[in-house]
């Protein structure tokens, strides 16, 4: 070894900073310092991301944020903790979801800064910072390796697949929100392994308190905490009392949350269709699905086209299902000598496999990758970085490969990210992925009735017809734009329509209260009772309902029914307070 290599390798420690041996460090040594490749990166997220502060609420946004009555008071956060996530609508929904920190956080924004929506896409930008901090420390106490670290988490943050957890305000507040406490945890965990100080036990269990009260699968943190302990202990069967110490806290946790979720929203598998044959045969195209979109994330939307295998074939099943099976049994080979890969491939498949299960109860969405996705950022950079290096020894390859491949999620997520400016441009992108889908196609129908374009919504409704006539949605959508715009004869029309189709009863109650509507205002008392009192029936908890009937018994005398509408009404408004 010349006396250069000695000094170059005296310049980088174990820990990969630079020393200046008595004379002026270089621009390149300056550089190649650890703390300032992560300054660097951390940069280029912010700058990517940056311009998403100009843009909009949009989708569930709106809903969530603007129309919600609890977001007027702190007075509410009683409610926020005892309801499911969408309990403030007075619409039947799935309870599903008990996420109530997102909630809390979203109120946080709102009463700290006015709720203008720069002030809540700024707040998304800087979770997502936090993550990228914490997932390179995570990498590098995984491999020890700085620069893996630096671009896997580089990777991890501009992978396209983010824009809908960064630039939609309701995902980060789930994703991002969650994601920032859940490796807060395993950081905890790995910092507890390496001192025994009690005082990392306690800090683990307080980001996963947070995680799983922002989302559900912030569960699965304790299961690769022992994953990785196995993994990394000689004789994890003898020291299995000390590893107790931080697991039973953490897995009590866990076993709270899902008591606590158990009494809120009651039995989440009861409102699940017994349709396990089904999962199972779909499991394969859901799964090749998402490889698609970690490898090609082109073209990405907030909606896409449901996918459902009722009968498992050779195509559709057997082929994709055994090419599967081989591609994860090689990668698993690959992966055989490495504890720390082997850790992330099981990563991948923990946090992925709820979404996998859950494939024909949950829409598909690009943000379900998110923590499942890390595991494959350290792999591809892992590659990048070490990968042949018998073979590859010239630096420069390496490093142009690794600033391309950042460079091609930084205009990924840029493409990507622009749809998520305003609503029109949303649904009208979803319109141009998922043609045959009718969500988006009503959604823009509402925006251009608002916007006084008629011909423009009444266009799309007609598209959507003709996609699915059978749908209540259908029908009860153009039915409201026609009752807005007092083309009362045409909305009658199309809320019939709506009853007749032969969809979810209880999907039919807006319908039978729109024409209560229509009979109440052409003085039609009788009707008007039919119809709101089969709109009740559907939907006994619906505010405004019971409000509207008492109105139609006053109108027919009928006083004392009228009061005791009233105060039916009375109590579903308070409960909902």
């Amino acid at each position: 070894m010349t006396t250069a290599e000695k000094t170059k390798r005296e310049l980088e420690s174990e820990t990969g900073t630079w020393k200046t041996l008595g004379r002026p460090v270089s621009l390149r040594e300056w550089l190649l310092r650890p703390e300032v490749m992560v300054r660097l990166a951390l940069t280029v997220v912010f700058l990517t991301y940056v311009r998403t502060v100009l843009f909009d609420f949009v989708f569930d946004d709106h809903l969530l944020i603007l129309m919600n009555p609890w977001m007027e008071s702190w007075r509410s956060v009683p409610h926020v903790l005892t309801h499911d996530l969408w309990g403030f609508q007075n619409f039947h929904a799935a309870k599903i979801y008990y996420r109530p920190l997102s909630l809390l956080w979203l109120m946080a924004i709102e009463k700290l800064t006015g709720g203008a929506p720069g002030w809540f896409h700024l707040m998304s930008v800087a979770l997502l910072l936090v993550v990228t901090l914490e997932a390179y420390v995570l990498t590098r106490k995984l491999l020890g390796d700085w620069k893996v670290a630096v671009l896997a988490a580089l990777l991890f943050a501009l992978h396209p697949t983010k824009v809908s957890s960064v630039a939609w305000i309701s995902g980060s507040a789930s994703d991002s929100l969650s994601g920032v406490f859940f490796f807060a945890t395993l950081l905890a965990y790995l910092k507890w392994r390496e001192t025994h100080r009690t005082r990392w036990i306690g800090w683990s269990v307080a980001a996963l308190v947070v995680a799983v009260l922002a989302k559900e699968t912030a569960v699965l943190a304790p299961v690769l905490m022992a994953v990785h302990w196995w993994m990394n202990e000689e004789n994890p069967w003898r020291k299995m009392k000390e590893f107790a110490a931080i697991l039973v806290p953490n897995g009590a946790v866990v076993c709270g949350y899902l008591l606590v979720r158990h009494w809120v929203l009651g039995s989440t598998l009861s409102k699940i269709p017994a349709q396990w044959g089904m999962m199972l045969w779909t499991l394969p195209t859901v799964c090749w699905w998402y490889v698609k979109h970690l490898t090609w994330p082109v073209g990405l939307s907030v909606y896409y086209q449901r996918v459902g295998v009722a009968r498992p074939t050779v195509g559709n099943f057997v082929l994709p299902g055994v090419v599967l099976v081989v591609l994860a049994g090689g990668i698993l080979w690959l992966c055989r000598k490495s504890k720390a890969a082997l850790f992330l491939y099981v990563w991948f498949w923990a946090t992925l496999a709820p979404v996998l299960i859950m494939s024909i109860v949950v829409q598909l969405a690009d943000r379900y990758l998110y923590l499942a996705e890390y595991a494959v950022a350290v792999g591809v950079a892992y590659t990048v970085i070490h990968g042949g290096e018998k073979w590859i020894t010239a630096g420069w390859l390496r490093t142009g490969t690794a600033i391309a491949l950042v460079t091609l999620c930084v205009v990924g997520v840029t493409k990507e990210s622009k749809y998520w400016d305003d609503d029109i441009a949303l649904f009208q992108e979803a319109c141009k992925v998922v043609p045959m889908m009718e969500q988006p196609r009503l959604q823009l129908a509402y925006l251009y009735s608002d916007q006084g374009n008629l011909g423009g919504a009444i266009q799309e409704l007609k598209e959507s017809e003709k996609i699915n006539p059978n749908s209540v949605r259908v029908w009860e959508t153009e039915g409201t734009i026609y009752y807005e715009h007092r083309n009362f004869s045409a909305a009658r029309k199309a809320f019939l329509r709506a009853m007749e189709v032969p969809d979810v009863y209880r999907a039919k109650a807006a319908s039978a209260f729109n024409l209560g509507l229509l009979d109440l205002g052409e003085k039609k008392y009788k009707p008007a009772e039919t119809w709101l009192r089969l709109a009740i029936a559907m939907e006994p908890q619906s505010t405004g309902l019971h409000k509207t009937l008492a109105i139609v018994l006053r109108n027919e005398g009928r006083m004392q029914e009228a009061t005791e509408e009233d105060a039916i009404e009375a109590k579903i408004q308070k409960s909902r307070r």
